[in-house]
């Protein structure tokens, strides 16, 4: 139900992963040129190709993917609020997961290169989702007070 606010919420952590889709999630440099990390490779800026084994870096893409699919259908199941605070949960884990790949692709490509890591703004999108996930958890969980706080009147 789209009138209530975590639905608003969920919606908003849904939509800001997707940038870091399609967003540069770091940068990564040294003397003769730089590499640019995005959830779909890393792209080199202007210096040869990469050609080592971490193109795709498929972690950042599954966690990604996960946490906009999770955040949307927490949408759909408006009805039943205790799984809505489990897929909260599931969510939450998502992006933490997300970070941890992040951080392991970071790295380990910087390791590979010799180059140096600079994070980009995008690369905290997902920490953004963070915070409106837990916003529409305590939302639905403030619901399901209430509602049991009226079948107990009755």
């Amino acid at each position: 139900m789209l009138q209530r606010i975590q639905s608003v919420y969920l919606l908003l952590a849904g939509l800001i992963p997707a940038i870091a889709l399609f967003a540069p999630l770091g940068f990564f440099s040294k003397e003769n040129g730089s590499y640019i990390m995005m959830a779909t490779g890393f792209i080199a800026a202007e210096i040869a190709p990469y050609s080592g084994s971490y193109q795709i870096p498929w972690g950042i893409d599954i966690f990604t993917v996960l946490t906009i699919i999770l955040s949307l259908l927490n949408i759909i199941k408006y009805k039943n609020r205790p799984l809505q605070i489990k897929l909260c949960n599931w969510t939450v884990l998502s992006i933490v997961l997300f970070y941890v790949a992040y951080i392991a692709y970071s790295i380990t490509f910087s390791q590979n290169t010799a180059t140096d890591f600079t994070p980009a703004l995008c690369g905290g999108a997902p920490a953004l989702s963070l915070i409106f996930i837990i916003l529409a958890k305590t939302a639905i969980k403030r619901d399901e007070a209430l509602v049991r706080a009226a079948d107990r009147i009755r």
